[in-house]
């Protein structure tokens, strides 16, 4: 996912660059707007399917590295 996106932006770049050869800003900034619809629509979908937690619902147990970080000394602490 990584390669196509560093890969499309410069693409994208020099035609939006040659497209305002011949578009005025306005235009330009409009078909922009009009692209990022479809994006900002699929990351509404996507937010909506998440689950919302139940109010009953269990905290999630504390990560074993937890203890380790509250128990540590600190560097040059007391032998």
């Amino acid at each position: 996912m990584q390669a196509v996106l560093g890969s499309s932006l410069p693409v994208a770049s020099l035609v939006f660059g040659a497209a305002g050869d011949f578009l005025s800003p306005r235009t330009l900034c409009l078909v922009q707007g009009a692209g990022l619809l479809p994006a900002a629509l699929a990351l509404a979908l996507l937010g909506s399917r998440t689950p919302a937690p139940s109010p009953g619902a269990a905290t999630p147990a504390p990560s074993p590295g937890a203890a380790a970080e509250r128990d540590a000394e600190p560097v040059g602490g007391e032998r």
